[in-house]
């Protein structure tokens, strides 16, 4: 692969961007009618969090330069222009906004506000406040239901509750980058809970990991009872494993929720056809 290939992943957070687009999957096939309609949401979803990911990254170029984490992304480490990033996003987003659109008018909305509360809304509140984590959580609550509404008009229990699930995730996930990067965080132009020391933080990340789980488990028995024993032993086994060692937090809530959105998927496919 080219290293130009692998900025452009780099730019537009392709991991990121994948994992919203099969959250967005998930919750369109919650509405059990799988139709060609579920390859636009995949990739509309894919392309506008991509393009999200660009711009946030572009305005952000000046904070990323002091954090050692982010310097060698490919604006900081002037591998790529700041016009050759806006031409990615633009192409990623105006892709994206034109996928949601043929999908249903309400994915559209749900992905433009997605884009607009990240882009600017969260990367603004960055800088002068904390409490931007639980605007940006918002983010990750909304592609199961781009996915869900480009099926249905009307919200269930089960996308509730995906949704909500999504939102809880992505508290102890973003306070586990402040807990293993405290000093860098402490350290940039962000302000940020890093400030309140690993000690509380691990303390924060172990109350709101066992409400992520429980929502998780709860949205869960809606999907198949049968499913709840095996996740209830994952889950069980994540959560000791953080309070012996925070840091694995990072890696098994990741594996939590990708099983849980797969699950998903794969369940109430298998039952539409």
């Amino acid at each position: 692969m080219s290293q130009k290939i692998r900025d452009i992943l780099l730019l537009t957070k392709f991991k990121i961007a994948l994992a919203n687009a099969l959250t967005a999957l998930a919750g369109f096939s919650l509405v059990q009618n799988i139709n060609e309609k579920i390859i636009l949401v995949f990739f509309g979803t894919f392309f506008m969090a991509g393009g999200a990911s660009a711009v946030n990254q572009i305005l952000e170029k000046d904070q990323d330069i002091l954090i050692p984490r982010t310097k060698i992304r490919p604006l900081p480490s002037e591998r790529m222009t700041k016009k050759g990033a806006w031409i990615i996003a633009l192409a990623y987003l105006i892709t994206g906004s034109i996928m949601l659109a043929l999908s249903s008018l309400m994915s559209f909305i749900l992905g433009l506000c997605a884009f607009v509360i990240y882009s600017f809304v969260y990367t603004f509140l960055k800088k002068i406040t904390p409490l931007s984590l639980f605007v940006g959580a918002i983010v990750g609550a909304i592609p199961p239901l781009i996915g869900y509404f480009a099926a249905s008009q009307k919200i269930s229990n089960e996308a509730f509750l995906l949704s909500a699930f999504m939102y809880a995730y992505q508290i102890p996930h973003t306070l586990a980058l402040f807990y293993i990067y405290n000093e860098e965080f402490i350290n940039s132009d962000f302000k940020t809970f890093a400030y309140l020391g690993r000690e509380k933080i691990r303390k924060i990340i172990i109350i709101t990991l066992l409400i992520t789980l429980v929502i998780g488990l709860a949205f869960i028995n809606t999907i198949g009872k049968i499913l709840v024993a095996p996740f209830l032993i994952i889950a069980i086994i994540g959560f000791m494993r953080t309070i012996q060692n925070t840091k694995k937090i990072f890696s098994d809530l990741n594996i939590f929720v990708l099983l849980v959105v797969l699950s998903t998927a794969l369940v109430k496919i298998a039952q539409s056809m």
